[in-house]
């Protein structure tokens, strides 16, 4: 399928809208979902989904991006970006950080800004100048 359209703006009507009938609530929302071949018999079965959800159960329009992806048995969470633009790899939650990565992560980068907090150690010694 194509969809040809002007290029919309933030906060415009957008070329391809993907709307859910159900009543609000929080974490309800639209879904797109990703299917293919699964096995050699053709059938069909998802491998991945983005959805668009409500953050709030009260009226409003504060919302996050769930990207969800097959495990090999079921559709897991494995990335959000919540109401406030932070992300969460493997958590649904980053708390106050612009990025959470629960688990293991790898950057190879030229500079990188480390963070350090003491509760996260053990064995600390002072060095004295």
């Amino acid at each position: 399928a194509i969809i040809t359209g002007a290029s919309p703006v933030v906060n415009s009507s957008p070329n391809l809208m993907v709307r859910s009938n159900t009543a609000h609530a929080i974490d309800k929302g639209s879904q797109i979902g990703f299917y293919g071949k699964y096995d050699s018999a053709g059938n069909y079965g998802p491998f991945a989904s983005i959805a668009g959800r409500s953050a709030v159960s009260a009226d409003g329009q504060h919302g996050y991006l769930q990207f969800n992806i097959n495990n090999g048995s079921a559709q897991a969470e494995a990335m959000r970006i919540n109401a406030g633009g932070s992300v969460g790899i493997g958590t649904t939650d980053p708390g106050a950080y612009k990025l959470n990565i629960a688990g293991s992560g790898y950057l190879d980068a030229a500079a990188w800004a480390y963070s350090s907090d003491k509760r996260l150690k053990e064995n600390i010694s002072y060095i004295q100048l």
